[in-house]
């Protein structure tokens, strides 16, 4: 009875151990199909990191060189507000000379027209005193030093 109970339960624990090593090969095997999508994810993952690395540097690259043109379109703004800025400095010193001449010229015709016409009254003054023997000789008043 003893031989039979150990038969049997040597063939329970035989079927229990195939039972066993059956889902310990599955479950080996499902771990093994893990690990390769895994090991297959990473790959992928490394080589997209790659890809953005790669286009990073040539961002970076054409940054760089639109940066260097852009600083160069600056400094040629900047030059050409500097030379419009002295030329109209330039330009308003010139106005202001013309007009230093213009007030100048003014005063000059003033005194000219100022000394035709009192020539002019004094001819005027001449000729008066000449017809009709008039007052004084043309010269002012008397008294006055």
């Amino acid at each position: 009875q003893l031989e039979a109970t150990l038969d049997a339960d040597g063939a329970a624990h035989r079927d229990t151990e195939a039972a066993l090593r059956k889902k310990k090969e599955r479950i080996e095997a499902e771990l093994t199909a893990m690990q390769d999508k895994f090991d297959h994810d990473v790959a992928d993952y490394e080589r997209k990191i790659a890809e953005v690395k790669e286009k990073m540097a040539a961002e970076k690259d054409e940054l760089r060189g639109l940066q260097e043109h852009f600083a160069k379109v600056d400094a040629n703004e900047k030059r050409k507000n500097d030379e419009t800025a002295t030329l109209e400095a330039f330009k308003q010193r010139v106005r202001q000379a013309e007009q230093v001449l213009a007030d100048a010229a003014t005063c000059i015709q003033k005194i000219v027209r100022g000394k035709q016409l009192r020539a002019f009254i004094k001819q005027l003054m001449n000729k008066k005193g000449k017809k009709g023997g008039g007052k004084g000789g043309g010269k002012g008043k008397k008294g006055k030093k």
